[in-house]
């Protein structure tokens, strides 16, 4: 067995625990992430934003699973592809999955006005093709032919992954993806919760002069606003009830949006 299996033997157990303990964390993070997204379109302070432990557990079991079928799909991207001789093929493949993953985040963040999400995909895309296809004509220089240079670049990245964990071990790249992953999940959810709030039409409503939309309940604390039923649009004045604490407090559900914040 050579060093570089034995180092990832013995610190293979470190990645386990390292995801089982990171689980936790992550769900409380997208939840968070998603729920900023949603207040931002309100102006709903960020202090405001509380995540309960139901939450936190069901969202644990969900971002397990988000994991597993990344790894599933890493696996079988291996066995289906890895065979393939053709590297002008395995490159196009690449950029498809970077193309795939960024292209639903690039028409979400279009829908709900995030340019500086446009621009980072743009950018991240932009990169990726350029490492894969343009970046072997300026290092490869010793290599004749321009299929000769890409398949050179592939025997170096394979190289520069073998050492990577070699001399920093497996638990390092695993946070380092981890990290990674769990950034595009919250950007994500941060651009679905924005775009939820934007596209919601029923909301509760409590019956007071003038009526007031609950906008977020957070456990038993109701964030609510004045509503302007004719132009659809919510104050900027926030009142939290606490759900029953005013027994003659009504509440019912009506289509009443999408709403939007009063700029004014």
């Amino acid at each position: 067995m050579s060093d570089f299996e034995e180092t990832r033997k013995d610190k293979s157990w470190i990645t386990e625990a390292f995801i089982i303990a990171f689980a936790p964390v992550a769900a409380y993070t997208i939840k968070y992430s998603y729920e900023l997204g949603f207040a931002r379109q309100f102006g709903i302070p960020e202090g405001f934003i509380d995540i309960d432990l139901t939450q936190i557990l069901s969202l644990t079991v969900v971002t397990v699973m988000v994991f597993l079928i990344i790894a599933l799909a890493a696996s079988a991207y291996k066995i289906i592809f890895g065979k393939s001789k053709h590297i002008i093929f395995k490159k196009m493949l690449r950029l498809s999955i970077v193309f795939i993953l960024l292209f639903p985040l690039s028409i979400l963040s279009l829908i709900t006005g995030h340019v500086s999400i446009i621009l980072a995909c743009f950018l991240f895309f932009g990169t990726s093709v350029s490492v894969e296809l343009v970046h072997p004509l300026l290092t490869q220089k010793q290599k004749v032919g321009y299929i000769a240079k890409l398949e050179a670049s592939v025997s170096l990245w394979e190289y520069f992954k073998l050492s990577f964990s070699y001399y920093f071990g497996r638990w390092l790249s695993s946070v380092v993806f981890t990290a990674a992953g769990l950034t595009i999940l919250l950007v994500y959810s941060f651009v679905v919760g924005h775009l939820v709030a934007l596209r919601s039409s029923e909301f509760i409503i409590v019956k007071s002069s003038p009526d007031m939309v609950v906008l977020r309940q957070y456990g038993d604390k109701l964030i609510c606003a004045p509503l302007d039923r004719t132009n659809k649009k919510v104050e900027r004045t926030l009142t939290i009830l606490k759900v029953g604490e005013d027994l003659s407090l009504k509440l019912r559900v009506e289509e009443v949006g999408p709403l939007s914040l009063r700029k004014d």
